[in-house]
């Protein structure tokens, strides 16, 4: 009985390493999650391992008119720069990663220096209406959260709204052009500007 007992401790003990965090590239995907194994060590990925292609094409930057421009929120128009902000999320799921965090704290400083900021949370378009709308809020909240808690930001000049499935950053065909439209879209209004 006491073999038996040790031979099993023996074989749980050399199979726990295998359920470890493993990230072979560094990206901080782990591998079991990572769809794009061999990204370069300083490249920005999204929650799927695979590169943030909306920093590496303005072509996919590209959403409709208001999203882009201007937005109108409880009467506020907010304009843009350039092109919003994105951060995006994992499948049915409103917590940003921490790659998405480090992408976060590289705007901050703009974020910081805008007279007013609106975050616009997005979903793919799986699951119900119902769902996705509450999701995409939820999305956004967390974001405005995660600037007031950890990174200090006054919020009183921060809207957040919710757009559930309703304006996709591109088809919802695939697996990568769904995990596009899981975003927050952050758009901000200069100081300057009236």
């Amino acid at each position: 009985m006491f073999y038996k007992v040790f031979v099993l401790a023996c074989l749980l003990s050399l199979s726990l390493p295998c359920s470890a965090w493993v990230d072979t590239d560094k990206d901080g995907v782990p591998d079991k999650k990572d769809a794009c194994p061999d990204t370069p060590a300083d490249a920005v990925v999204l929650a799927n391992g695979c590169q943030d292609l909306t920093l590496l094409s303005s072509e996919t930057n590209v959403i409709d008119e208001k999203a882009a421009g201007v937005a109108d929120v409880q009467g506020h128009s907010v304009s843009a720069i350039e092109s919003p902000i994105r951060l995006f999320f994992e499948f049915a799921h409103a917590d940003l990663s921490q790659t998405q965090r480090a992408s976060l704290q590289a705007f901050l400083p703009e974020i910081r220096h805008s007279a007013k900021v609106l975050l616009v949370g997005h979903t793919d378009n799986i699951g119900a209406e119902q769902f996705n709308n509450a999701l995409s809020l939820a999305r956004a909240k967390a974001v405005k959260s995660l600037l007031s808690k950890e990174y200090g930001v006054n919020t009183e000049f921060i809207e957040v709204l919710g757009k559930g499935s309703s304006q996709p950053m591109t088809d919802n065909l695939s697996k990568e052009s769904r995990q596009l439209n899981r975003r927050v879209d952050i758009l901000l209004n200069s100081k300057s500007t009236k």
